[in-house]
Parts: C-alpha cells; structure tokens; sequence
C-alpha cells in the first residue's frame, strides 16, 4: 500500500520544488495545521476524509500535485475557500489542493485620485482570497467587483 504523503514529497523532492504541508491520515500534523480541522468544510452535512491534504503556497506547488495525481490516475479536488454548498470541493481517499494559503491581492495602477485617463487598473487576485478580504482591500483603492 502506498504512502501517500512519503510519494507526494518525493515527487517535489524530484521536481525541485519547495515542499508543502501535506496532511493524512498518517500524518494529522505539521507546522500547527491539524488534518481533521482542515477536512471540514462549509456544508457540515458532509465529513469527507481525503487521502492527503496538501497546502499550496505556489503555483509550481500546485503544478507538482497535478501532474503527481495525474500520473497516478488518483482523484483530485480543489478547494479555494471551502465555501461549497455540495461538498464538491473534498471528497474521501481524493488529493485534495488547499488553496486557502494563496491568498494575496495584488493591485497595480494609480491610487483612487488617479486621473480619469490613466491606465487600466490590474488586480491580481489568488485563488484562496476570502471574499470579505477581497472586497475590503478592493474598497480601499475604490474598486469593486460585481457580486450579489
């Protein structure tokens, strides 16, 4: 039987890639993140156990867990928030992708008394931004994105 976390951090180790937190059922801890606070998600009606819960912070991180459970034919899910009504983002002996630790906004441009014919505004959003953290930081530089 394989150990999923051990094979995961073989594959960074081979891809050069800085290792995330990885998380099972063998390993229910690691740098203060606990694996059964981070199988829960917003729908409590659904307890799903993942085979490996892997915390991304980089884009090459996510890039190695893709190809890893791709090569592996293993499921894979991913889950930004964990704001799913269905429970789509989780799911039982799946790799599931964290994303909640790439949560930056990134703002490019003129501040808020920039002039009507400056540039575009550029804002880089990561996929693990909570919608309240979003929202306040768009605020500040008088932005707002449509939303209901």
């Amino acid at each position: 039987m394989m150990n999923i976390t051990f094979e995961l951090r073989a594959a960074y180790c081979l891809a050069g890639v800085e290792i995330p937190i990885i998380l099972s059922q063998e390993n229910k801890e690691e740098n203060g993140e606990k694996y059964d606070e981070r199988c829960k998600i917003f729908n409590t009606k659904f307890r799903f156990m993942p085979a490996a819960i892997v915390l991304c912070t980089t884009a090459e991180q996510v890039s190695v867990a893709v190809k890893f459970t791709s090569k592996l034919a293993l499921p894979l899910r991913v889950r930004s928030g964990g704001h799913d009504h269905e429970g789509e983002c989780s799911g039982t002996d799946t790799i599931l992708l964290d994303l909640s630790k790439m949560n930056m906004v990134t703002i490019d441009g003129k501040d808020k008394k920039a002039e009507a014919d400056s540039k575009p505004r550029l804002v880089l959003i990561q996929p693990g931004t909570p919608f309240k953290k979003l929202t306040t930081e768009l605020a500040e530089k008088d932005l707002m994105i449509p939303h209901g």
